[in-house]
C-alpha cells in the first residue's frame, strides 16, 4: 500500500472522530490535551536536546491551547472552518505538487515540498475557505483568510526544518501515511495560533 493511499484510509477514519470531538467542548478539552501531551512525548523521542525541546514543546502547547479557547470561545463552526480549510489546503498542495511537480519550494528543508503546490494549497484552500464561510455565516475577511493559510504551510514548513536539524522523517509512526500527531497538526499549530491573535481584533 503506498502512502497516499494510507493518507486517504487514515483521514476517512481519524477525520469523523475528529469532527465528532471537537463538537463537545468538554471531548475537544480532552483531546487538545491528549494532541499536547503526545506531540511533546513524539518530540522527546527524537530530540534530546533540552533547550531545543523546551522551546518546540512550549509552540505545542501554546498551539494546543489555541485549539481549545478557540473553539470555546467562537463556538463549533469557526473551528469546524479553520480546520477544514486548512486540511483542503494541505490536500490541494500535496496532490497538486505531486501532479504539477516544477521548482522546490525549500529543497534544503523539505526535498518534497514545490513552489506549485504552495500556490495550489493556498489558491484551492482560499477559494473553499471563502465558500464555507459564506455558507456558514461566518465574517472572515478573504485577505486574513490567504494570511492564515499561509502560515499554515508556513508552520509546515517549520516543522520539515525542525525534522531536518534533528535528521528524522517523521516524529513517529502513529499514523499511517502521516507520521506522528505533530506531523498531521503542524499547519493547524501556526494556524490556530494566529487565528486566535486576529480573533481579539475581528469578530468571526
Amino acid at each position: 500500500m503506498n502512502t497516499t493511499t494510507k493518507r486517504i484510509l487514515s483521514a476517512s477514519v481519524l477525520m469523523p472522530l475528529f469532527i465528532t470531538c471537537l463538537y463537545s467542548i468538554k471531548t475537544w478539552g480532552f483531546l487538545t490535551a491528549f494532541m499536547a501531551i503526545g506531540m511533546v512525548i513524539e518530540f522527546f523521542n527524537i530530540c534530546r536536546r533540552p533547550i531545543y525541546f523546551l522551546l518546540v514543546s512550549l509552540y505545542i502547547i501554546i498551539g494546543c491551547y489555541a485549539f481549545y479557547i478557540v473553539r470555546r470561545d467562537t463556538g463549533f463552526s469557526t473551528s469546524l472552518w479553520a480546520f477544514v480549510s486548512i486540511w483542503i489546503s494541505d490536500s490541494a498542495a500535496y496532490f497538486g505538487g505531486k501532479i504539477l511537480k516544477g521548482p522546490k519550494l525549500a529543497p534544503s528543508i523539505s526535498p518534497n515540498k514545490t513552489i506549485s503546490g504552495l500556490l495550489i494549497g493556498i489558491g484551492v484552500g482560499g477559494i473553499a475557505a471563502i465558500a464555507m464561510a459564506y455558507h456558514m455565516d461566518i465574517h472572515c475577511p478573504v485577505w486574513i483568510i490567504l494570511i492564515l493559510l499561509t502560515i499554515g504551510h508556513a508552520g509546515d514548513l517549520l516543522e520539515s526544518w525542525i525534522k531536518r536539524r534533528l535528521k528524522v522523517k517523521d516524529t513517529s509512526g502513529l499514523i499511517p501515511g502521516h507520521g506522528g500527531i505533530f506531523d498531521r497538526m503542524d499547519s493547524c499549530l501556526s494556524f490556530f495560533m494566529v487565528l486566535y491573535v486576529l480573533i481579539k481584533f475581528y469578530s468571526f
